[in-house]
Formats: C-alpha cells, structure tokens, sequence
C-alpha cells in the first residue's frame, strides 16, 4: 500500500512544484495517483514494467462493442491495483457521446485511506 505520493496536475500528469514553499504538492490521494498514471500509460510503454498501463490500442470508438472494450481494457489494467489491496470497490463507467469519442469514470476506494470515500478519474478516449 502506498502511504504518500506526489500530486500530478490531472490534465496533464505533470508533477506539480509549490513555489511559494519549494517543493513537491504531496497528493492527497496516493492511490488516485496510481489511478491516473496507469490510466495515462499505454500498455509495454514502460521499459521497467511492460505490464504497466492500459492497452489503448484494442479500442475501436467505431466498432459497436467499443464501450464493452474500453471497460475491459481499463479493468484489466488496474487489475494487479485491486488485487494488491492498493484499491477496493472498483467500478467502471464508458459511455459513447458520439461516434469519435468515448469517456469513462474509474471510481474506487482507497482502502489505506477510508475517510477519503469513493474516489473518481474521469478520462476520454
């Protein structure tokens, strides 16, 4: 379980620098940060882990079990999250607003920090 991260900037997953006290923001949510970075990783993109991520290219917003695909590839990449206890209570949410676009909400629990309730990262695809 992670017990401190530092807080990436949501659109982009930059680190995010305090200048007025120079150093790193501390995330509020070290496993929303796991969250995001695997959702933001391309699947064999990290040479330490080719594990790590989310296979994107499966997905087809064209084809008419695109929505299924999306939920499948994300579940199947914060697979190991889930069962390493660094999140619980996962849920995933794809809907297709129109043919070139899919959005998703990953919604979870962070079982290290149960005060923080149900956890959510939108994202599009």
């Amino acid at each position: 379980m992670i017990s401190l991260a530092r807080h990436l900037d949501p659109e982009t997953g930059d680190l995010v620098f305090n200048d007025a006290t120079g150093s790193w923001l501390e995330s509020p949510s070290p496993a929303m940060e796991v969250v995001a970075l695997v959702l933001r990783t391309p699947r064999g993109s990290c040479p330490l882990d080719p594990t790590l991520g989310v296979e994107w290219d499966k997905v087809d917003k064209i084809l008419p079990n695109a929505t299924a695909t999306c939920r499948a590839v994300i579940l199947e990449g914060l697979q190991g999250l889930v069962e390493d206890g660094t999140i619980a209570d996962l849920s995933i949410t794809v809907d297709q607003p129109s043919v070139r676009a899919l959005t998703y909400v990953v919604a979870f629990t962070d079982p290290a920090n149960p005060g923080a309730g149900v956890q959510t990262v939108p994202g599009q695809v």
